[in-house]
């Protein structure tokens, strides 16, 4: 297992992280990455690929935060590229001062098998900071 960062500037990162088998040949889990930072936004886009018995799939993972003043607002997703279907969607605004943190998020999470059902919620969350978090039960159907 191995991890590592290139930053080409103050604004650009490039990642990599990879797992690799025992005979040193075989690469079952790959995954790179780059981060963005233009003003108040960040932009990651991830490309992930597992083989052998990790798994058979291959991803496409994005997100965007905007930090503003004490709020930040994240969207996110997670693409299967093999079975061409979304996995989830996340969408989450907090806000935060001294020591509290409080934010609520609305994930979207599809399926392909036939026995499990898309499933959204809505949670909402508590953070003080030095000590620790509360969370409420996700609601949805």
């Amino acid at each position: 297992v191995s991890s590592s960062t290139f930053s080409i500037n103050e604004n650009l990162d490039l990642n990599f992280n990879f797992n690799i088998d025992q005979n040193y040949k075989d690469l079952n889990y790959n995954e790179i990455s780059s981060d963005l930072k233009i003003g108040l936004a960040k932009f990651n886009i991830a490309y992930l690929e597992e083989k052998n018995h990790i798994g058979s799939d291959n991803y496409v993972k994005t997100n965007l935060d905007f930090n503003f003043d004490n709020s930040e607002f994240s969207f996110s997703t997670k693409r299967n590229l093999v079975s061409e279907s979304a996995e989830f969607y996340n969408l989450s605004y907090s806000y935060k001062n001294d020591c509290l943190k409080a934010g609520i998020m609305y994930r979207r999470e599809f399926y392909t098998d036939r026995d499990i059902e898309a499933d959204n919620s809505l949670m909402f969350k508590i953070s003080i900071v030095p000590f620790g978090e509360i969370s409420s039960p996700k609601f949805g159907k």
